[in-house]
């Protein structure tokens, strides 16, 4: 590598320095500001001390701004760790979500018959005898998505949420095509961390 080459490659570096440094400038001006900050920005410099006003707003931003020119690499790899970490984040609140799978599915039902097992007789009239109780309005919002030639199928599985807890879930859910089309939970009973 010779001297021109050398020069090629910090003149490359310091330009991508300076456009990181830019960029990382440009984000802190125009990133949301509380109404106190906002307030204390409207307040003339006279009014400021000299002393820290020109330490908040011209040395800090002018510090940061040549060691972004010089570390650039590692504002980048800061930069992308913070939007991996969200990413990170986000996928394990999707993956928290439950969803039917098809190893949970048991057997093929027929609507009628569940419906008439699932009526509850309660001596007392406190719980509506209807098919699955209290929770018919959930049922019947369930068998209205029902797609054309879809078939019923029950489910179980015990499923663990994302802080450790695990409960055993029964349900219902309409199959078609070999997909799961969607899924209704009817019984949750916590597991006792001996089973």
């Amino acid at each position: 590598m010779n001297d021109s080459d050398l020069m090629v490659v910090l003149m490359s570096y310091g330009v991508i320095g300076l456009l990181t440094a830019v960029l990382v400038i440009g984000y802190h001006v125009f990133e949301p500001k509380s109404k106190g900050e906002l307030y204390k920005a409207m307040i003339p410099a006279e009014q400021l001390s000299a002393w820290p006003w020109m330490l908040k707003h011209v040395l800090k931003p002018l510090l940061g701004f040549v060691i972004v020119i010089f570390v650039w690499p590692l504002a980048w790899f800061v930069g992308f760790m913070a939007v991996r970490e969200d990413w990170q984040r986000k996928a394990k609140d999707k993956r928290a979500e439950f969803v039917v799978k098809r190893r949970y599915l048991k057997s093929p039902c027929q609507l009628s018959l569940v419906e008439q097992s699932s009526l509850v007789d309660d001596p007392l009239g406190a719980v509506p005898a209807l098919p699955f109780g209290h929770l018919n309005a959930v049922w019947c919002a369930f068998v209205q998505k029902k797609p054309d030639a879809a078939e019923l199928w029950s489910f179980a599985c015990v499923w663990e949420n994302r802080y450790g807890r695990k409960d055993q879930r029964k349900g219902y859910a309409w199959l078609l095509n070999r997909e799961i089309t969607d899924w209704v939970v009817l019984d949750i009973k916590p597991v006792s961390p001996e089973e």
